[in-house]
């Protein structure tokens, strides 16, 4: 067997073996890392101290679940 055909099999035979492995360590991750501000309707930020804040994830802008 040729140099070059056992370079090609050696590269083959990697891709079948590890290419499926690949789409598992893709997945999304179970944290969202997020920073932000707090502030005023009018854009300023808001004075130290403590907050109760509640987060909302929606489907959509509007009518989402």
């Amino acid at each position: 067997m040729k140099k070059a055909a056992i370079v090609s099999l050696t590269i083959l035979t990697f891709a079948i073996c590890i290419l499926p492995f690949s789409e598992a360590a893709a997945e999304v991750p179970g944290l969202i890392n997020f920073q932000g501000k707090l502030t005023n309707s009018d854009g300023t930020l808001v004075n130290n101290g403590q907050y109760q804040l509640n987060f909302k994830l929606c489907d959509s802008v509007t009518d989402g679940t």
